[in-house]
């Protein structure tokens, strides 16, 4: 059972000409349950067309350089994407957030993060 759920990237996101978005940093799994190290990304995208990354970091205030993706959500998978689905990331990951790269189309409905 999860403790907390959360949007890592804003509800109905569509393209707006932008071909990179960064959702806002949430706390992950470790922030508050500090010997926790499984996450759980889920998403719902219509017809998506770009590359949707889940990044995490291990520090306490992060600058650019210390994210990581952690998760391709698009790798390996036809484009424009239909999916809802889920994936469990593991790690001691301070804070967690979705990023979108080049975003050609389609909609967005949610990615969350729980633990």
């Amino acid at each position: 059972m999860s403790q907390a759920s959360t949007n890592i990237l804003f509800p109905q996101t569509t393209y707006n000409g932008a071909s990179t978005i960064t959702g806002e940093a949430k706390t992950a799994a470790s922030y508050y349950l500090g010997n926790r190290n499984i996450q759980t990304v889920s998403w719902s995208l219509n017809s998506f067309n770009g590359i949707l990354l889940i990044q995490a970091t291990l520090v306490e205030n992060p600058s650019g350089t210390d994210w990581i993706t952690v998760y391709n959500v698009t790798d390996g998978k036809s484009l424009p994407l239909t999916e809802n689905s889920f994936t469990n990331v593991e790690g001691n990951f301070v804070w967690i957030r979705a990023q979108v790269n080049q975003y050609v189309s389609g909609i967005i409905r949610n990615v969350k993060v729980s633990f």
